[in-house]
């Protein structure tokens, strides 16, 4: 097996400021912005915040040793990685990584039926499930390694996140977010049983991922 590549702490620094912080931001934004009627554009919302959280599950319970050679992982910010214990993966964030692998990736049998009363996505309580691993995470990494403008995205309430990402839209590198209509709000129920919308309003299931 290839060797990792080993990272110093100003990259580190560095990669964090840009990449790990716009999964965090772009994450957020698709949750508070998913559409609330039917259409085509709610679904390539939902479909891009299931790619999201993929990511961001990977990146949290990845264990170094079990990392891609290119790819980085929370324990890369600690000092030594195997510090980072982010604890037994919850089994909602299991099963929606393995939805998502499914439904979203692949043109399969095993994407449920529009009449399946699992096939909403419980999109506020995914969003919450994360925001407590990644709350972990930034309150434990190594300040060397871990820029603080990952703790400043996490802590800020909805209208400092407003500002934040309106500044991150544009200077993003990695997409075109766009400042569209931005009305943050906190995804907090955790009642919600399929998509949300602005308000962390449920939306009706028709055709999603």
């Amino acid at each position: 097996m290839a060797r990792r590549i080993a990272y110093t702490d100003q990259q580190l620094l560095e990669y964090s400021e840009e990449h790990l912080l716009y999964e965090l931001q772009i994450f957020r934004w698709v949750a508070e912005n998913l559409p609330l009627e039917p259409s085509f554009l709610r679904s390539a919302l939902l479909e891009s915040f299931l790619i999201h959280l993929r990511n961001l599950i990977d990146f949290f319970y990845t264990q170094p040793s079990d990392a891609l050679t290119d790819d980085l992982v929370a324990g890369d910010f600690f000092d030594p990685p195997s510090t980072w214990d982010p604890g037994m993966m919850p089994k909602s964030l299991k099963d929606a990584r393995g939805r998502a692998n499914k439904e979203v990736s692949h043109i399969t049998q095993k994407r449920k039926e529009r009449a399946d009363p699992t096939k909403p996505w419980p999109v506020a309580d995914l969003f919450n499930e994360i925001g407590v691993v990644a709350q972990k995470f930034a309150a434990e990494a190594s300040s060397k390694k871990l820029h603080p403008s990952i703790t400043t995205w996490l802590k800020a309430d909805p209208q400092m996140a407003v500002t934040l990402m309106n500044a991150a839209s544009t200077s993003s590198s990695n997409a075109t977010v766009g400042s569209i209509g931005l009305s943050l709000g906190v995804v907090s129920s955790s009642k919600v049983t399929g998509p949300v919308g602005q308000g962390g309003l449920p939306i009706p299931g028709r055709r999603t991922p």
